[in-house]
């Protein structure tokens, strides 16, 4: 059970550094801005995606039994490694490209594209899973990247009823991303052996 405690407490300060006009979220945003215009990898890749790609590390590394004392200080630095792992893949490949070796039949970008489809896909059916309301909540929060108070109110909309306390919300989020991450888990091999 440390590992979901300690999970939880690395989402909800990531989650909070995410919300809207945090400025903590500005000086992260900024931060990863600038990497990706030192690395020359601006317009290749947004900022939202590296620091998804970090994000996601984070719960990997949790999962593996590793525990994250400053999730704030340690996304900005997952970032960096993402990025310079990114940065160092581009230059291989270019170099590559430079000596005239054999080009794989499918090139890299194709292969990367198929990869997302087949996640995009996993996780779609994923998300049919889960309740409607649930799939609302994790659409309007981690998509559309709608704060707390945003999403009581427009799913009090829908309801008719009274909006939920944000920190009620943030429980039953939390809960609907752990169900999302265990049905994500058991649909992924049987693609890997669809896709094989």
């Amino acid at each position: 059970m440390k590992n979901l405690e300690h999970f939880k407490r690395f989402n909800d300060v990531i989650q909070s550094v995410l919300e809207p006009g945090n400025p903590e979220y500005k000086s992260l945003s900024g931060y990863v801005g600038r990497l990706l215009i030192q690395f020359k990898l601006r317009g290749t890749y947004e900022i939202a995606e590296i620091i998804n790609i970090a994000y996601c590390r984070g719960i990997d590394a949790i999962d593996a039994g590793k525990e994250i004392y400053n999730p704030v200080a340690w996304l900005k630095r997952t970032c960096l490694h993402v990025i310079h792992e990114l940065s160092r893949s581009r230059k291989k490949v270019q170099s590559l490209d430079e000596e005239g070796a054999p080009q794989p039949s499918v090139d890299d970008s194709a292969l990367v594209e198929e990869m997302m489809q087949v996640d995009l896909k996993t996780i779609r059916l994923a998300l049919d899973e889960l309740s409607p309301s649930d799939r609302k909540l994790l659409r309007m929060r981690v998509i559309e990247g709608s704060s707390w108070r945003e999403i009581s109110h427009e799913l009090a909309l829908v309801t008719g009823g009274e909006p939920d306390k944000e920190g009620t919300l943030r429980q039953r989020g939390y809960r609907s991303l752990l169900r999302l991450r265990e049905i994500y888990d058991d649909i992924r091999p049987e693609q890997k052996n669809y896709d094989a």
